[in-house]
């Protein structure tokens, strides 16, 4: 009996410890950016800085070059404690550290007025950049798409408040 006891209580230290390798709670103090861009049209920028401060920069190039001048909508603001925590577990479970530099430039086509997406995630020594052109037939994990739909979401209600 106490055998089966000791078994049961390797496997299941054995099972926490592989869910504690597959996902990253502790992300510690990171920068986290979000660019979408339709190339010579629009950008919009997003930063998330370690001290849960944020800019966001709204760029419309397309009306720009017809006004001869630039006009971005630059915002900026500090996250709550929620809302950090909301973007801390998201970065975590897309595994944006192990996802390939990028998607969808394969092909030999001119980008156009393609969207690109640009992020990246510092966190100490360690960075990684990912780009993914709109037209990547990728399937990308459901938690990085919960990430890309939450920041939309942020930029869209923070933008919208101006």
């Amino acid at each position: 009996m106490s055998m089966s006891k000791a078994s049961i209580l390797s496997i299941f230290l054995s099972l926490l410890w592989l869910n504690a390798c597959n996902h990253d709670p502790d992300l510690g103090k990171f920068t986290y950016t979000y660019s979408m861009e339709s190339i010579n049209n629009f950008r919009v920028d997003f930063q998330l800085n370690p001290d849960s401060t944020w800019q966001i920069g709204r760029y419309n190039f397309f009306f720009d070059r017809f006004d001869d001048k630039q006009a971005p909508q630059l915002l900026n603001g500090k996250l709550t404690e929620e809302e950090y925590n909301r973007f801390s577990k998201l970065i975590s479970d897309s595994r944006l550290g192990e996802m390939g530099d990028s998607y969808g430039f394969d092909k030999e086509e001119v980008i156009g007025n393609d969207i690109v997406i640009m992020l990246s995630l510092i966190r100490g020594d360690e960075s990684k950049f990912v780009s993914i052109r709109e037209d990547s037939e990728e399937q990308f994990t459901k938690g990085f798409r919960a990430l890309i739909s939450f920041t939309g979401q942020f930029l869209d209600e923070k933008l919208a408040d101006e």
